[in-house]
């Protein structure tokens, strides 16, 4: 890893026009020029207006073609295309290639704009705190409310920056924009997230109240699901930010059960309007990916895990195309769907090939995009507590979150029976969470393959600041091609 010495441009206020780009999407652009931000939030409507919109930025991140869910998702082989795209052929070409930091390279946005969203969701909550912990304006019974989302919103934005790449920034409200700080390494920015989240945390405990549901579109929720949404996503950047399985196993899972226990007993789901707040991850991997044969051969231990030929002919009478697979895992028909046309090109790699389109959230789609879509699966909060129970020493209570979660309510699968293996229960739970977990978020699939050494040799364990920061700051280029940032082992198939 290369820390470098990053000149910080002030963060301190959020441009507030936004221009479209392709698909609908909005790009929100950060103002490295604005004035003091107490001058220019003139009255308590502005603050209100930041900290409502942070968590849309956020979420519009994590879901855009113009940020790294679909590279990541083809990384970790849960998902599958020979497309250019998102730079998904490129990221996921076998042999495994660095990634391209240059400003002009044609998927450049998919960090710069990414980053870009992430720093300014972070500024928006910034600027209302420097506001509502000066305590020069009144803002009555919502002041704690908005200190609680503001600092909800630092911590998920900088947890996310952390968890995607190699290194970045600590800002926060009592950043001074005079000096130059130290980029730091993804631990120690993870790490300083969490702190956020705790801070929102403490405020939900201490305070009664109600966000507004324009804040997370849809969804109105109180302080205490506020609190559980903080300590859900506190687990998850606590364990998400391993870069190793040396690191997952050194996690305070302690601290992760805390978390995970206190977390969301719902299902968050923004509702969708495919304009200011929109999920094109869940609608591109309908039309344009298919569930890599990984997946399938986890439901379907005889269906081969990888394309078993060279042969473009898609006829399953003569064996050159796997006849589609069987499982008592019901999600096999719910959740997926075998296709029996293949539009991927063979000079790409036969290894892109798939029969399985993925069609969870066919509804969600032909829908227009529109109403309620998730983004943080109640499901995923349980498989964090089955984890931590399992590394905690707690085997008998992982096995009884596994059975009373999405194994048995969802896939209709036998309980698993309270002689499993240590083996056979952490293989349950990253069963489910390829199953039940896809396309939910942003790097889901990748963290976890990340996080247990599984990741195809070769592939990068995250991004580097983006090139186009890197020149706009006048630093020397990088980017992410040293095998101590690259994965040293990873899964072969069969």
């Amino acid at each position: 890893m290369k820390t470098k010495f990053i000149k910080y441009l002030s963060f301190l206020l959020v441009v507030g026009f936004v221009f479209t780009t392709s698909c609908t999407e909005k790009l929100e652009v950060e103002n490295y020029n604005t004035p003091d931000s107490k001058k220019a939030l003139s009255s308590p409507d502005d603050v209100v207006g930041l900290a409502s919109g942070a968590f849309r930025v956020w979420h519009n991140a994590q879901h855009s073609t113009s940020g790294p869910s679909f590279a990541m998702a083809t990384m970790a082989d849960q998902l599958t295309c020979s497309w250019g795209n998102f730079s998904m052929k490129d990221m996921s070409s076998e042999p495994r290639t660095a990634w391209n930091n240059a400003v002009e390279y044609s998927y450049a946005n998919i960090t710069s704009v990414y980053w870009q969203r992430l720093y300014s969701a972070m500024s928006q909550g910034n600027d209302a705190l420097v506001i509502l912990e000066g305590g020069e304006v009144d803002f009555g019974d919502d002041t704690e409310m908005l200190k609680a989302i503001s600092y909800f919103s630092q911590g998920i934005s900088m947890g996310y920056a952390a968890l995607v790449f190699d290194q970045g920034f600590i800002v926060d409200e009592t950043t001074d924009p005079t000096l130059v700080p130290v980029s730091v390494p993804y631990s120690e920015l993870g790490a300083a997230a969490v702190t956020y989240l705790d801070k929102a945390i403490a405020i939900c405990k201490a305070s009664a109240f109600n966000v507004p549901s324009n804040f997370i579109r849809g969804v109105s929720i109180t302080n205490v699901e506020l609190g559980q949404l903080a300590n859900s996503f506190a687990a998850r950047i606590v364990v998400y930010n391993s870069r190793t399985a040396a690191e997952n196993a050194a996690v305070n899972w302690a601290s992760v059960l805390t978390y995970a226990q206190n977390g969301i007993d719902f299902t968050l789901a923004p509702d969708m309007d495919n304009d200011t707040w929109f999920d094109s991850y869940k609608y591109y991997g309908y039309y344009w990916l298919r569930a890599d044969h990984r997946i399938i051969n986890m439901m379907d231990n005889n269906y081969p895990s990888r394309w078993p030929n060279d042969n473009a002919t898609w006829d399953t009478s003569d064996g050159s195309a796997p006849a589609p697979a069987s499982s008592n895992d019901s999600r096999l028909a719910s959740y997926f769907k075998y296709e029996s046309d293949n539009s991927f090109k063979p000079d790409r790699g036969y290894y892109h090939f798939s029969h399985y389109s993925v069609v969870k959230f066919k509804p969600f789609i032909l829908d227009g995009r529109t109403g309620p879509s998730p983004s943080y699966s109640v499901y995923e909060n349980d498989l964090f507590i089955a984890e931590a129970q399992f590394r905690t020493g707690d085997k008998t209570g992982a096995i009884a979150t596994l059975n009373a979660s999405s194994r048995v309510l969802e896939g209709g699968l036998a309980a698993l029976p309270t002689t499993a293996t240590d083996a056979e229960v952490l293989a349950a739970i990253f069963y489910e969470r390829d199953i039940e977990l896809v396309m939910t978020g942003l790097g889901i699939s990748f963290f976890d393959m990340r996080r247990r050494d599984m990741l195809q040799t070769g592939t990068i364990l995250h991004f580097p600041i983006p090139g186009s920061e890197l020149e706009a700051l006048g630093l020397p280029y990088y980017t992410i091609e040293d095998a101590a940032d690259r994965s040293t082992g990873g899964w072969t198939g069969l």
